[in-house]
């Protein structure tokens, strides 16, 4: 990553600390209600330290930890045998039937199948 030349213009995105995992799971069911997203009820949680998820036929994937810890993440994607970190271009194989990453903590992973 690189330090941005002028800040981001933030106008019309709603800030959130998500320092509080229940107030950051609320956050994001109401957001999938208010925009009808679909989606199983499973998804709506937020990890806390590893988690499994299984997701129908995606094309990229958004491992989040919203926390100050670093996290471990144990993920289920069906027919799925491999992920490309889009930031570094390195590829995740499917272990034991499932992806194992780290999140270090607030950050956003980026993971194209």
């Amino acid at each position: 990553m690189r330090p941005l030349e002028r800040p981001a213009d933030v106008r019309g995105f709603e800030i959130e600390a998500l320092d509080d995992l229940a107030r950051a799971d609320a956050l994001v069911a109401r957001h999938i209600d208010e925009l009808d997203l679909p989606t199983c009820r499973s998804i709506r949680r937020v990890c806390t330290s590893q988690c499994t998820r299984t997701i129908k036929a995606p094309r990229v994937v958004f491992v989040m930890n919203p926390t100050p810890a670093d996290l471990v993440v144990r993920a289920s994607i069906a027919g799925v045998e491999a992920l490309v970190d889009v930031a570094t271009d390195a590829r995740i194989a499917r272990a034991e039937g499932a992806f194992e990453l780290s999140v270090p903590a607030r950050v956003v992973r980026i993971l194209a199948v």
